[in-house]
């Protein structure tokens, strides 16, 4: 059996082409990871806080504590330093593409919606995938087409309420 390469050049504009020539019905740009508005005050806030947490560290004798706080400070000023980049999604009739990753209906076994709050996405939960989970934003995507097809492939299940890390991320916009 000889299988087609996937497309590049004006065929990408219509869609991906998967090796069984299946193309892409429902597209849309998505973000790696949610982005918070944040003003002057939440980073001195955030400074301030590594600051006492550092001193406190090496007050109470665990300079490995205060190293840990000021590293993750450091990477995670690194990592979000710039925007969030484009995640391109293409849902097909066997699968899904999240960036340059496929995934087929295999290998996912649900998916649910999250329409609460101003980030509205859809999850899907993955077989065999270290992280187990994708959250992918929609934007100005209609979930309700996203919905009605994705239910015809994998079945839907209620979104799971969230983690206390979740709410943490939510509420220190972190």
């Amino acid at each position: 059996m000889e299988l087609k390469s996937i497309q590049h050049g004006d065929d990408q504009k219509a869609g991906f082409e998967t090796p069984g020539g299946d193309k892409n019905v429902i597209s849309w740009i998505s973000k790696d990871y949610e982005e918070f508005s944040r003003g002057k005050y939440w980073n001195f806030g955030m400074i301030l806080l590594v600051i006492i947490l550092a001193i406190g560290g090496i007050i109470l004798n665990s300079w490995t504590f205060s190293l840990a706080i000021v590293v993750f400070a450091i990477v995670y000023y690194l990592i979000h330093k710039s925007s969030s980049t484009d995640l391109p999604v293409e849902i097909s009739e066997i699968g899904v593409k999240i960036g340059n990753k496929y995934f087929p209906y295999a290998q996912i076994s649900a998916f649910s919606l999250d329409l609460s709050g101003p980030s509205r996405k859809v999850i899907f939960y993955l077989k065999n995938d270290l992280l187990g989970e994708r959250n992918l934003y929609l934007f100005e995507t209609d979930p309700a087409i996203v919905k009605a097809y994705l239910i015809k492939k994998i079945p839907e299940v209620e979104k799971k309420s969230d983690t206390l890390v979740e709410m943490l991320n939510k509420l220190l916009k972190i």
